[in-house]
């Protein structure tokens, strides 16, 4: 209490100024203290404290300085550790804050400087897309923002504010990579939103090393102006970008192996007084040794260096204005797999879209994109094509491009220049201009030394021919426009030189010297193609026919494949609805100099066939319905034949009009082809057509081809391809007036005339007649037959009129010594009226000379339709016989010394049957003496020919002979001489019925029939006799001998029952001469039904065999039936009884001869009958046997 009191008394003892005095410097003194020592460490504690509490992390503070008198704050070894404990998490070396006391004044924090020193943060974004400081989030923004609305803005200026050494670890654990940022400086003069500095450009400087690369900014900005309009200089230099690949997005098929980034760009930022922002940048910005590959590890693309001036980039507006765009030797891989996916497609692969994503409120802005200039330098593309065989791999190297005027703004076009050339010099040259919006496009493009043959592996599927050229040329003028569709492709140019098509044999070689397409015009929208002029020259085409019919040129061309069932159903529905067709037109067509060699090696022996000298020449060859071109063909055939064709053609539909002069033509060029039919060699002959031709497709699809002109050939002649000999020629044949018609089958011609024809007929030494070898036969003998052909109506055929002026057939015969050899010559006549028509007949008038002296006439009608008709007569007068002694040496030993002969041959024939007269005269035939040899038949022609000449020494022969022309058995000529041989042969085996075939009503009969037991000749057998007995009378050099014969059972049981007969006859007679009747003989009684029973026990009565008699002795009476039997059984005939009616038979016959002929009764012998039992079976029966001799 004294101390308290003391010190209040001395404190009230102080005067007022020592007391402030005392009052200040303890004042002073404690601010000093608290501010230097206590409040540090009140700070410090507290910082650890709360810190550590909000953030649940550990922190602590090193050290906290206070200057209280300059406002000086200094914090030193700052740290935040992380939630784990093990690393840091925030921590910086010091921290110097300068507040001014100035603000107190100003009612807002004035800092004077700001300083940070070795800054440090980790930042580590974890698996779940959460960041080591997530935690940290406040619980209640929303709250927080209300709270900071309702309060006034903080006012502040904060100066020289400096962060040095900082630095930044940041780990991605999703990318699993790690960045460093070291270095980190930043310099900023003042920060503040003071009212009187909010208008001061602030000028940051920021400067650090980001992965190892320093990067540095600088700019200005006004950052609470209401324009917060802010400038940045951007400076980024040698950026490696590998160290970010992981933050490409992850649908990229592709990895940067390598790449640098160079940035010196200006952002500056200001938003307008309407709250819209404005961002724009310039300057440069650059990529430099890019090095891409794909997943494989395959290069796709690299560059030395890609740089882009920008003049002005506004981003939020979506405007970019770029002053220049330059790529320099650019190297890309472009790779088509077999699937037909090129590598480029595949690089980014497209993200599945989201499901219910809102549509955007507002349509976007639309991009606009203006480059000045646009350059691609020294660009090499590696093009490699796995779809095709090899692969194919080209280089085009050096490709160069330049695009002026980019914009894709509305009618904005933009000019460009592309040119390339590839490693094999092909060279492409295109420049025109283009627009995006309307899309359009335009380019004049032209191609050199393209190299055909590197491209075969796209055509090789369809195209199995080589291909290659000196010089391949084409040039054209695009135009595209997106709007209506629209490519038009015009000036379109190909020049072709020295072009072959070698086919995969490596022998077949079409040649094309030169080819050229100008003037052409395609337009995709509208399917049209107009060509200027199509111009050839030289061509060299071989042509050639396989043994198995393909042509040569078929081999050029792959086979197609075979469609997929889906793929013919799309067929079949494209058929449905087909698409517009394209029109084609081509102006002007002219192929000169060619020469197509065709060679048919079918034939056993190939056809060459040389058009050369062709010229076509065409106008207006086009695909448009109804119109037609005009045509011109002009060709030289092997060397002589003339080939000139005019006219017009259409193609839709087909249609010809061709005024057709074929002159000269070699028809001995064309052997093979007759030699697959025939057997016969064309030595000579030249053809000619000259006419009117048209061909028309009809509704349906059927062709029809008319003709009208005149058709020949002259000095023609051919030989016997397996003789050697003439076989057919002539001087002249013309066919006048000449109509031909397809549909329906049609041929008139006004006249046909022959001209010094001549035939030659052979027949060698082995009796082969060379006509009968003409046509050639198949393996196994057959005559080739073509396969027959569906019933289809007759073609209408109108012959006015053959004629045959001064014609020959010439015959020769080898097979006989010496050779027969005869001529018909002088064959003149005609043939009038030739018709298909049914009931239209020809008139047939022909005449000749055989051997120069025998006329010849044939004369008739024909009617050579579907009912076929012929009546023809051919008349021979005076033949010598004579030239025909080989023949009769030959066959039958004796030469033919004298004789004439003339023929009347008649032919009808109706429908498939045929009637023929073929009758002979032969006069003075005189045979000279035998002469034996291996091929005379054994034949009694001397006997023959007795037979058959009269008393005057002539010799009439009649021979019919019918047939069935459809049996192929049947022949005219065979039956005719089968029919002598049989008369010649008949001479000895049935000479009666030869002389019976020469008189009309004669039979082939060598006997005469007898009834049983009976020796008269009957009606019938009397006038068979009668005309017979004149025969012989005619013929006074032929004896006949007359033989008799019986059958031992006829003759005999009729024997037998004559017997039985005169037995009961005999009764009767005795009966009636006893009455005195008049009785002349036993055989004229008769004896009645009523009077039989009677005479019959009588005759039974007077038999003298044994009979049965009764116990007394006496006849016992029997039935009828029983007297019968027994009479007929004891009537016994004997041989003598059988002879003896022989001899009266033969006598019978000789008695009608002698009466009727009057036959010489000394030319007539009878021969002694053989007995019944030693008769052969042959020579048994009721008849007389008659021989000539």
């Amino acid at each position: 209490m004294m101390a308290e009191l003391k010190l209040k008394q001395r404190w009230t003892s102080l005067s007022r100024l020592q007391r402030w005095s005392i009052i200040v410097c303890c004042t002073m003194l404690f601010y000093t203290v608290f501010g230097f020592w206590i409040l540090p460490a009140i700070v410090r504690s507290q910082l650890e404290k709360k810190l550590s509490q909000a953030l649940h992390r550990q922190t602590t503070v090193q050290e906290v300085k206070i200057n209280p008198y300059t406002l000086q704050v200094a914090v030193g070894g700052f740290n935040i550790q992380e939630p784990e404990g093990n690393k840091p998490f925030v921590s910086f070396a010091s921290l110097q804050v300068n507040l001014q006391w100035v603000s107190l004044f100003k009612r807002a924090i004035i800092v004077k400087s700001f300083a940070l020193t070795d800054p440090y943060a980790r930042i580590t974004l974890n698996r779940d897309k959460s960041f080591n400081f997530s935690d940290l989030a406040a619980p209640d923004r929303a709250a927080e923002k209300k709270e900071e609305e309702k309060a006034s803005p903080l006012l502040f200026s904060i100066n020289n504010i400096e962060l040095a050494g900082g630095r930044i670890d940041f780990e991605d654990k999703m990318k699993e990579v790690s960045h460093q940022i070291s270095g980190l400086r930043i310099g900023l003069p003042f920060l503040s939103n003071l009212p009187y500095k909010i208008d001061i450009f602030t000028k940051p400087d920021f400067a650090a090393v980001i992965n190892g690369t320093p990067i540095s900014m600088l700019g200005q900005s006004k950052p609470f102006y209401r324009t917060r309009q802010s400038e940045l200089n951007v400076n980024f230099a040698d950026i490696d970008l590998t160290n970010y690949l992981s933050y490409l997005p992850e649908n990229l098929n592709f990895i940067i192996k390598n790449g640098r980034l160079d940035l010196d760009l200006s952002l500056s930022f200001m938003q307008h007084e309407d709250g819209n922002p404005a961002i724009k940048i310039q300057g440069r910005a650059g990529l430099r040794e890019i090095k891409v590959v794909d997943r494989q590890e395959q290069p796709l693309l690299s560059f030395p260096e890609l740089t882009v001036d920008i003049d002005r980039a506004h981003i939020l507006r979506k405007e970019f204005h770029l002053t220049k765009i330059l790529w320099k030797k650019p190297e890309l891989f472009v790779q088509r797999d077999e699937g037909g996916q090129v590598n480029l497609a595949g690089l980014v692969v497209p993200a599945p879209e989201e499901a219910g994503k809102a549509a955007p409120a507002a349509a976007p802005l639309p991009l606009l994109v203006e480059v000045a200039e646009a350059a691609v330098e020294e660009a090499t593309i590696h093009f490699t094509d796995k779809t095709v065989a090899g692969p194919l791999q080209t280089t085009l190297q050096a490709v160069n491009l330049q695009v002026k005027n980019f914009s894709t703004g509305p009618d904005k076009s933009a000019a460009y220049q592309l040119a390339l050339t590839s490693e094999s010099n092909e060279q492409v040259r295109i420049n025109g201009g283009f627009s995006l919006e309307p899309l359009k496009l335009t380019a004049d493009a032209g191609v050199e030394n393209v190299q055909l043959g590197k491209y075969s592996p796209y055509y090789e599927k369809a195209l199995r021919a080589t291909l290659a050229a000196e010089k391949v040329k084409a040039v054209a003028h695009l135009d595209y426009a997106a709007a209506d569709s629209t490519l038009l492709i015009s000036g379109l140019g190909v020049e072709l030189g020295g072009f072959s098509m070698t086919g995969p044999d490596g022998a077949t070689r079409v040649v094309i010297p030169d080819f050229a397409v100008s003037e052409a015009e395609v337009n995709l929208k509208d399917k049209t193609v107009v060509v200027g002029r199509c111009a050839s020259q030289g061509a060299v085409i071989p042509l050639t026919r396989r043994k198995d019919g393909a042509i040569n040129l078929q081999d050029f061309l792959a086979a197609a494949p075979q469609s997929p069932p889906a793929a013919a159903e799309a067929k079949k529905e494209d058929e449905a609805a087909p698409p517009a067709a394209w029109q084609v037109l081509v102006k002007a067509v002219d192929f000169a100099g060619y020469e197509v060699a065709f060679t048919d090696q079918v034939p056993e022996e190939p056809v060459t066939l040389i058009m050369d000298q062709l010229h076509l020449a065409a106008g207006n060859v086009t695909t448009r319905p109804g119109e037609e071109c005009s045509v011109a063909l002009d060709l030289r055939l092997n060397k002589s034949g003339k080939v000139k064709v005019q006219g017009s053609a259409g193609l839709t539909p087909l249609a010809l009009r061709l005024d057709v002069d074929l002159a000269d033509l070699p028809l001995k060029s064309v052997q093979p082809y007759v030699e697959q039919k025939l057997n016969i060699i064309m030595a000579d002959g030249q053809g000619a057509v000259k006419g009117r031709m048209t061909l028309d497709r009809r509704q349906g699809g059927e062709v029809a081809i008319t003709f009208q002109g005149e058709a020949g050939s002259r000095k023609f002649a051919c030989l016997d391809a397996r003789q050697g000999g003439k076989l057919l020629g002539w001087e002249a044949v013309q066919v006048k007036k000449l109509q031909v018609e397809t549909s329906p089958m049609r041929l008139k011609t006004e006249e046909i005339v022959f001209t010094g024809l001549s035939a030659f007929v052979l027949r060698n030494q082995e009796g082969v007649l060379n006509l009968s070898t003409i046509v050639r036969k198949e393996e196994g003998g057959k005559e080739r037959q073509e396969a027959p052909a569906a019933a289809e109506a007759r073609p209408e055929v109108e012959i006015r009129l053959v004629r045959l002026a001064d014609c020959r057939v010439n015959f020769t015969d080898r097979s006989v010594a010496p050779q027969f050899q005869t001529t018909l010559e002088k064959i003149d006549g005609s043939i009038k009226g030739l018709s298909a028509a049914r009931d239209v007949s020809a008139e047939v008038n022909i005449t000749a000379k055989l051997d120069q002296h025998s006329p010849v006439k044939v004369t008739g009608t024909i009617r050579p339709s579907q009912d076929f008709y012929t009546d023809v007569t051919a008349e021979f007068s005076d033949i010598e016989l004579s030239p025909v002694s080989p023949y009769t040496l030959k066959y039958i030993g004796y030469p033919l010394t004298k004789g004439k002969l003339d023929l009347k041959l008649h032919y009808l024939i109706e429908g498939r049957k045929l009637t023929s007269d073929n009758k002979a005269f032969v006069d003075q035939i005189t045979l000279g003496e035998f002469v034996k040899n291996e091929t005379a038949v054994d034949l009694p022609v001397q006997l023959a020919i007795s037979l058959l000449k009269n008393r005057r020494g002539e010799i009439d022969l009649n021979i019919p002979v019918s047939g069935q022309l459809d049996d192929p058995e049947f022949s005219v000529v065979k039956v005719v001489f089968k029919i002598l041989y049989n008369l010649i042969v008949k001479a000895v085996t049935s000479p009666f019925s030869l002389l019976g075939a020469i008189f009309e009503g004669g039979g082939e009969e060598q006997h005469v029939q007898f009834a049983a037991g009976e020796a008269e000749v009957t009606p019938e057998a009397m006038e068979v006799l009668a005309k017979f007995a004149k025969a012989l009378y005619d013929r006074p050099a032929i004896k006949v001998e007359l033989t008799g014969q019986v059958d031992p059972a006829e003759d005999g049981r009729a024997l037998t029952q004559l017997r039985f007969d005169r037995l009961l006859k005999v009764q009767k007679m005795k009966d009636l001469a006893r009455k005195e009747a008049a009785v002349s003989e036993v055989d004229a009684i008769d004896i009645t039904a009523d009077e039989y029973e009677r005479y019959l026990k009588k005759a039974y009565k007077a038999a003298e065999f044994e009979r049965p008699k009764n116990f007394l002795g006496l006849l016992k009476d029997i039935p009828a039936e029983e007297m019968e039997k027994l009479l007929y059984d004891n009537i016994v005939i004997t041989d003598n009884e059988l002879r003896n009616l022989a001899v009266e038979r033969a006598g019978a016959v000789r008695d009608v001869l002698i009466e009727k002929g009057p036959v010489e009764p000394e030319r007539i012998f009878l021969i002694e009958p053989k007995g019944a039992a030693g008769a052969a079976e042959g020579e048994r029966g009721m008849r007389v046997q008659m021989a000539i001799k």
